[in-house]
Protein backbone atom coordinates (compact mmCIF):
# COMPACT_ATOMS: atom_id res chain seq x y z
CA UNK A 1 0.00 0.00 0.00
CA UNK A 2 1.04 3.29 -0.93
CA UNK A 3 0.82 6.01 1.78
CA UNK A 4 1.14 9.60 1.34
CA UNK A 5 4.39 11.46 2.48
CA UNK A 6 2.35 14.10 4.38
CA UNK A 7 1.03 11.46 7.02
CA UNK A 8 3.97 10.85 8.50
CA UNK A 9 1.81 10.82 12.00
CA UNK A 10 0.35 7.74 11.08
CA UNK A 11 2.67 4.79 13.15
CA UNK A 12 3.77 2.62 9.99
CA UNK A 13 4.83 5.93 8.67
CA UNK A 14 6.91 8.06 10.89
CA UNK A 15 10.55 7.87 12.18
CA UNK A 16 9.74 4.43 14.69
CA UNK A 17 7.81 2.34 12.26
CA UNK A 18 8.43 -1.01 12.18
CA UNK A 19 10.34 -1.02 15.15
CA UNK A 20 10.28 -2.42 18.56
CA UNK A 21 9.70 0.63 20.65
CA UNK A 22 6.12 1.22 22.67
CA UNK A 23 3.56 2.95 20.28
CA UNK A 24 0.02 2.64 22.43
CA UNK A 25 -0.91 0.73 25.49
CA UNK A 26 -3.95 0.44 27.34
CA UNK A 27 -4.61 -1.21 30.82
CA UNK A 28 -4.14 -4.94 29.32
CA UNK A 29 -1.82 -4.64 26.50
CA UNK A 30 1.06 -2.43 25.30
CA UNK A 31 1.85 -2.45 21.07
CA UNK A 32 4.78 -1.65 19.80
CA UNK A 33 5.20 0.41 16.15
CA UNK A 34 6.14 -3.28 14.39
CA UNK A 35 3.09 -5.14 16.59
CA UNK A 36 0.39 -2.04 15.57
CA UNK A 37 1.37 -1.89 11.98
CA UNK A 38 0.86 -5.32 11.69
CA UNK A 39 -2.39 -6.07 13.71
CA UNK A 40 -3.64 -2.54 11.36
CA UNK A 41 -2.46 -4.75 8.37
CA UNK A 42 -4.45 -7.62 9.24
CA UNK A 43 -7.75 -6.08 10.46
CA UNK A 44 -7.15 -4.19 6.98
CA UNK A 45 -7.44 -6.88 5.21
CA UNK A 46 -10.14 -8.23 6.74
CA UNK A 47 -12.42 -4.92 6.35
CA UNK A 48 -11.21 -5.49 2.90
CA UNK A 49 -12.59 -9.12 2.55
CA UNK A 50 -15.79 -7.93 3.79
CA UNK A 51 -15.98 -4.98 0.99
CA UNK A 52 -14.79 -2.27 2.94
CA UNK A 53 -12.29 0.54 0.32
CA UNK A 54 -11.98 3.93 -0.48
CA UNK A 55 -14.65 6.29 0.40
CA UNK A 56 -16.33 3.83 3.29
CA UNK A 57 -17.43 4.45 6.51
CA UNK A 58 -16.83 1.89 9.35
CA UNK A 59 -18.44 1.80 12.65
CA UNK A 60 -16.31 0.64 14.87
CA UNK A 61 -17.93 -1.00 18.35
CA UNK A 62 -15.18 -1.48 21.04
CA UNK A 63 -14.34 -0.05 24.20
CA UNK A 64 -11.78 2.46 24.69
CA UNK A 65 -8.49 0.36 24.02
CA UNK A 66 -6.00 -0.64 21.82
CA UNK A 67 -8.04 -2.83 20.02
CA UNK A 68 -10.14 0.31 18.94
CA UNK A 69 -6.96 2.16 17.84
CA UNK A 70 -6.45 -0.86 15.69
CA UNK A 71 -9.33 -0.99 14.17
CA UNK A 72 -8.98 2.84 13.04
CA UNK A 73 -6.21 2.29 11.53
CA UNK A 74 -6.98 -0.49 9.42
CA UNK A 75 -10.15 1.57 8.30
CA UNK A 76 -7.54 4.57 7.43
CA UNK A 77 -5.28 1.85 5.91
CA UNK A 78 -7.98 1.39 2.85
CA UNK A 79 -9.31 4.88 2.62
CA UNK A 80 -11.97 4.14 4.80
CA UNK A 81 -13.37 6.46 7.76
CA UNK A 82 -14.25 5.13 11.00
CA UNK A 83 -16.72 5.90 13.75
CA UNK A 84 -16.25 4.73 16.84
CA UNK A 85 -19.55 3.13 18.87
CA UNK A 86 -18.81 3.18 22.22
CA UNK A 87 -20.67 0.33 24.00
CA UNK A 88 -20.27 1.55 27.66
CA UNK A 89 -23.15 3.06 28.94
CA UNK A 90 -22.50 7.63 28.83
CA UNK A 91 -22.70 8.73 32.14
CA UNK A 92 -24.06 12.01 30.44
CA UNK A 93 -27.61 11.21 30.49
CA UNK A 94 -30.50 13.86 29.35
CA UNK A 95 -32.17 15.23 32.20
CA UNK A 96 -35.50 13.58 32.80
CA UNK A 97 -38.47 15.96 31.66
CA UNK A 98 -40.08 18.29 34.92
CA UNK A 99 -42.97 16.11 36.28
CA UNK A 100 -46.54 16.89 35.36
CA UNK A 101 -48.12 19.61 38.27
CA UNK A 102 -49.04 17.93 41.36
CA UNK A 103 -52.39 19.38 40.78
CA UNK A 104 -53.69 19.86 37.52
CA UNK A 105 -56.88 21.54 38.18
CA UNK A 106 -55.34 24.84 40.36
CA UNK A 107 -53.21 27.36 39.18
CA UNK A 108 -50.70 29.54 40.39
CA UNK A 109 -52.08 31.96 42.78
CA UNK A 110 -52.57 35.68 41.15
CA UNK A 111 -49.43 36.86 42.97
CA UNK A 112 -47.26 34.14 41.76
CA UNK A 113 -48.83 34.64 38.33
CA UNK A 114 -48.12 39.06 39.19
CA UNK A 115 -44.89 38.27 40.18
CA UNK A 116 -43.62 36.79 36.90
CA UNK A 117 -45.01 39.33 34.92
CA UNK A 118 -43.44 41.79 36.83
CA UNK A 119 -45.84 43.34 38.56
CA UNK A 120 -45.26 44.18 42.57
CA UNK A 121 -46.83 41.74 44.76
CA UNK A 122 -48.68 43.39 47.15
Amino acid sequence: MTVAADLTYLPWVGPAAGTDAPCVRDERRELSYRDIERAAAAVAEQFAEHGVGRGDVVAVMLPNSVELLVAVLAAWRLGAAATPVNPAPSTRRTPPPPPPPSNPTSSHSSSTRAGRRGSPRG
